[in-house]
């Protein structure tokens, strides 16, 4: 189905219902991945007790499931999910400060991911961490390194002091007070088409920055970050992150030198090879054991991705807990020993030279 822009749907019998929580989740159909994704969190972040707004991005081919809790936005894709927001915030108007709180999760993460032995909801967890004080929580925190090409751009363009600590954006919350003043400053008036650079400048950066200089406080759901009042000058702790990925602790080894694990963060990047696929099906079949969760019957997307966690139980494989790691020289090694063996992969390996050159 086509995008059809700055409309509003709420499919079938609609009675929404006033709650204290609205959660916003921006969809983009890149490929099946992404269709999982939504999935899972249908599967395991819904509940009837909250509303949500599905932020559309461009075409879907999934037909939508109907619930009388949830709307749809069907935008343009531009500007990846801060354009879907800005829409969302926008659209809903006044609207969106009838609810103390409100989530925004993007379809780059997939999630929640909670231990067995939680019983709280996953939203508890992050807007138990709001105080008077605080105005902003997420999964992550990343101390950004003054050595990152997005802190010098931050800099030259917002100026202020490094380093620009910001909360990471794929999963987030803000409390009523802080969606109000983000709303009166302007920073969801943005209606220009970004780049990439400036997108996770004007939006990831600054919404903390912004926060930050209203003098509350961010915090994330990994605890090591919370120790810190990045309203003051401050340095990185987390060394392996610096080095790694310029302070971000959501990609591979950069969390104090290992990965953070699913469960640690709640929603887990699944475009970066942190975690092999199979895995984070296992979790979710225990998940799907040990949870009382909303019937889906009627979403054919809900139930094959159901179907595929469902055969974990019958396999017999054994599953890394993420993806092989080889060095540089290795991969040169079995490279050219690929070569040697079956000349023809030259052309495979071209096309693949030729793809990570070009993005």
């Amino acid at each position: 189905m086509e995008w059809s822009p700055m409309r509003i749907m709420a499919p079938g019998k609609c009675d929404i219902r006033r709650t204290d929580a609205l959660v916003v989740y921006h969809f983009f159909e890149k490929d099946q991945s992404y269709i999982h994704v939504l999935a899972h969190f249908l599967l395991f972040g819904y509940s009837e007790e909250c509303d949500y707004l599905v932020v559309i991005a461009g075409q879907h081919t999934i037909d939508l499931p109907e619930r009388k809790n949830i709307r749809y936005l069907f935008t343009e894709n531009i500007n990846n999910d801060f354009g879907g927001y800005c829409a969302a915030i926008n659209a809903l108007g006044n609207d969106a400060l009838n609810y103390e709180f409100v989530y925004f999760v993007n379809s780059s993460v997939r999630g929640p991911f909670l231990p067995p032995y939680e019983s709280r909801d996953w939203k508890s967890i992050f807007n138990t961490k709001l105080t008077d004080d605080i105005g902003l929580v997420g999964s992550t925190i990343n101390i950004l390194s003054p050595a990152s090409p997005y802190s010098s751009y931050y800099k030259a363009n917002f100026g202020g002091c490094e380093p620009f600590s910001h909360v990471q954006t794929m999963a987030y919350v803000l409390p009523r007070r802080s969606l109000g003043y983000l709303r009166d400053v302007g920073f969801y008036a943005n209606n220009a088409t970004l780049t990439k650079e400036q997108v996770i400048v004007r939006y990831e950066l600054l919404l903390s920055q912004l926060i930050l200089k209203r003098n509350w406080n961010i915090a994330a759901i990994l605890p090591e970050y919370n120790r810190i009042d990045y309203r003051k000058a401050h340095s990185g702790f987390n060394s392996a992150g610096a080095r790694e990925s310029q302070g971000d602790p959501s990609c591979k080894f950069s969390y104090l030198g290992r990965s953070a694990h699913p469960f640690e963060v709640i929603f887990v990047k699944t475009n970066r090879h942190i975690f092999n696929e199979a895995y984070l099906d296992r979790l979710a079949y225990s998940a799907l054991c040990e949870r009382v969760l909303p019937d889906w019957t009627d979403c054919v997307f809900v139930t094959q991705y159901i179907e595929s966690l469902l055969v974990v139980d019958r396999s017999s494989d054994l599953v890394a807990f993420g993806h092989p790691s080889m060095s540089k020289q290795e991969i040169l090694h079995w490279t050219e020993a690929l070569l040697q063996q079956d000349p023809t992969a030259r052309v495979q390996v071209d096309e693949i030279l030729n793809r990570h050159t070009l993005t």
